[in-house]
């Protein structure tokens, strides 16, 4: 079919940017405000229970089961070889590294890693042992630990990329996101910090690089038992952080930008007026200083506000990406500063352990212990859980569960896109029975509406969404020769990192469309229909239809997924769908349709996960719960068609016409 002629609109990247600048904006107004630690501890309180909101919460604290598995004596300093628990199974490497035995308590620095695979016996380039021996030679306690999907911690036989990006999709609509479990390992490394005899709890510092330097911000955040933070090759502006294609999905959090959300300039108000030294690389094109150096003047002006503006540095070394010696000897010239440590900033030579020596786990993999857990197990638990929650909604009467969906579907949704009227900014006539609009769906995003048919004041009409332009198109065409007036939203998508970080995720926008095209239909008509074609497509206009049931005499859902949940069956399974944050803390696509209370209801093509087709006895028993909430609505059973394919159109524009 001949590309429809396209009025101009913005790109959606640059939409994004701007509703994130806006934003940003917002929240630095709330910063501008703080004068106070009183108005400070306020702010911070809204910040960590956003963030901690983004994660579902971190898993409940189990007893960590410390064993100590080796010691190793060396020059000036000892490594201990530590196996934990932070859930039950759910083992973490750790060394300890110490300085010679001394009457006095030690300060401590809590050193999670960053991205090389070796984990915590990294010592190549930017040696990360030699910073852990040189801090134990100097007086400090170090405890380190190999992140998931790293050193001893490759649970599933692979390489880091399972635990970065597959995990974190599988997590995303999950109970907990990916990071709520390694914040979750580091907090319960904290608390083991804290319970040493030999440790000064008020002196207590945080220090990484790289996903290391995120984990330093986002624990020192968190947790204020954390004195001093040095985060380090990781401050960016959220703005760039959301442009990074090298973004691990354990930092793609909704909202990064919002007032209170979980953003840089954000996390770091939550870390102030503690001391910290933010260090960058002159060299580093992923987190490059002039980014880096804007977010310390903005940090350095909320410090100044609350009279601690000696508290926080910015230092720049003339290297690549990495912890290298220059930014090692800023490390420890700032520590000696803050905990009052008579020592140089100098680092000695280090003769690095090999890695196998500082193993702790049999032949150096926690997946070689009996009964030991993964994300990936822990996530079937928790979803297991979840779907247990959500059977209330078997046990409520019918008129209450069909409100108690529309509620969780209102949960994810903004007060802002509640309140929104589409707004027409311009129209072209592209034929007598083709016109075309510029639609402002939501404040600062705009799409272009193709409306096709003879377009008759009180005619029926359909919002048709489906998950290719294309398709649509080829559908609308055929459906506007049933005598129905057919609205076409486009359909635009960028990275679903930035959708995730700006907080318009997929389903967001998709759902928008869905919704202000059925207002601007039922301007002219109350006869409005919803169809929503393809996995993505469906879940949409079912989210519409549950918001808007007054406005739609017709609801239908084609080739849609049986269950989100589903998608995490396999352990590597990983797919768009899946990036829905916190869809299964409320409902699962089952649930979903209980919601739509519209007269009319056709569900054709029910598919699981592989994409094979429910039979009808399959589709009646998924659906059983649906049936009977029809019938007690006294609303009409749907219609349940097994398969759909080609032909499966000419049974749609019937039905939507009105002629079966």
């Amino acid at each position: 079919m001949q590309e429809f002629q396209h009025l101009e609109i913005p790109s959606l990247d640059e939409e994004l940017r701007a509703y994130q600048l806006q934003q940003l904006s917002a929240d630095q107004r709330l910063r501008d405000r703080i004068h106070s630690f009183r108005s400070h501890a306020k702010y911070v309180e809204r910040v960590r229970e956003r963030f901690l909101d983004c994660l579902g919460g971190l898993p409940d604290k189990a007893h960590l089961k410390p064993r100590k598995v080796g010691t190793l004596h060396r020059d000036g300093y000892s490594v201990e070889k530590w196996l934990f628990q932070t859930l039950p199974g759910f083992y973490v490497t750790a060394n300890l590294y110490l300085p010679p035995a001394a009457s006095h308590r030690h300060p401590a620095v809590l050193s999670p890693i960053g991205h090389a695979p070796p984990g915590k016996a990294y010592a190549i380039n930017d040696n990360y042992q030699a910073r852990f021996v040189t801090l134990a030679r100097k007086g400090y306690v170090v405890l380190t630990w190999d992140p998931l999907g790293q050193g001893e911690r490759e649970s599933y036989g692979a390489k880091t990329g399972n635990h970065h990006y597959v995990q974190g999709y599988q997590c995303m609509a999950s109970k907990h996101h990916l990071l709520s479990y390694f914040l979750h390992d580091g907090i319960c490394l904290l608390d083991y910090l804290c319970d040493r005899p030999d440790v000064d709890q008020e002196r207590i510092a945080c220090a990484g690089c790289s996903g290391g330097g995120a984990m330093t911000n986002y624990l020192s955040a968190l947790d204020d038992r954390i004195a001093l933070a040095v985060p380090t090759s990781w401050i960016a502006e959220s703005t760039l952080l959301t442009d990074d294609s090298g973004l691990h999905t354990e930092s793609w959090f909704t909202g990064l930008c919002d007032p209170h959300g979980p953003g840089t300039d954000q996390l770091l108000a939550c870390i102030c007026p503690r001391p910290m030294l933010i260090l960058g690389n002159q060299l580093d094109s992923e987190f490059p200083p002039e980014s880096m150096h804007r977010c310390y003047r903005t940090i350095s002006k909320l410090y100044g506000q609350l009279g601690s503006a000696g508290q926080v540095e910015y230092r720049n070394v003339p290297t690549r990406h990495g912890f290298w010696p220059e930014a090692r000897s800023e490390l420890y010239r700032f520590l000696n500063k803050h905990f009052e440590i008579d020592q140089d900033s100098n680092e000695e030579h280090v003769e690095p352990e090999l890695e196998e020596t500082l193993f702790c786990a049999p032949n150096g993999q926690v997946r070689n212990i009996s009964g030991s857990q993964t994300v990936h197990t822990l996530n079937q638990i928790a979803m297991n859980e979840l779907a247990t929650d959500r059977l209330v909604l078997h046990r409520i009467s019918p008129k209450r569960r069909a409100a108690a969906v529309q509620s969780r579907v209102i949960q994810r949704m903004s007060p802002d896109a509640l309140k929104w009227n589409p707004k027409i900014h311009e129209a072209i006539t592209l034929s007598e029975r083709h016109k075309q609009l510029l639609v402002e769906y939501e404040l600062g995003f705009n799409t272009v509406v193709d409306v096709i048919g003879d377009q008759v004041k009180g005619s029926r009409a359909v919002v048709f969404l489906s998950d290719s332009n294309s398709f649509s198109r080829e559908c609308a065409a055929r459906l506007a020769e049933f005598g129905l007036t057919v609205y076409l939203p486009t359909m635009r998508s960028t990275s679903h990192r930035k959708e995730i970080l700006a907080g318009k995720t997929w389903l967001h926008r998709r759902r928008q469309l869905v919704m202000n095209c059925a207002m601007l239909a039922a301007r002219i008509t109350r006869q409005v229909c919803a169809v929503g074609w393809g996995w993505h497509a469906s879940v949409a206009v079912q989210e519409a239809a549950c918001m808007q049931s007054e406005l739609y005499t017709k609801v239908a859902i084609i080739s849609n997924l049986d269950s989100i949940e589903s998608l995490s069956d396999s352990v590597e399974s990983m797919h768009s769908m899946q990036l829905i944050p916190g869809f299964l803390r409320t409902l699962d696509l089952a649930l979903l349709p209980l919601g739509i209370t519209s007269p009319e209801l056709y569900i054709a093509g029910t598919q699981r996960h592989d994409s094979t087709p429910l039979d009808l006895d399959a589709m009646q028993s998924h659906y059983a719960l649906l049936m009977h909430t029809r019938s007690r609505l006294n609303r009409p059973s749907p219609i349940l068609v097994p398969h759909q394919g080609a032909e499966h159109l000419e049974m749609l524009g019937s039905w939507l016409s009105g002629d079966v």
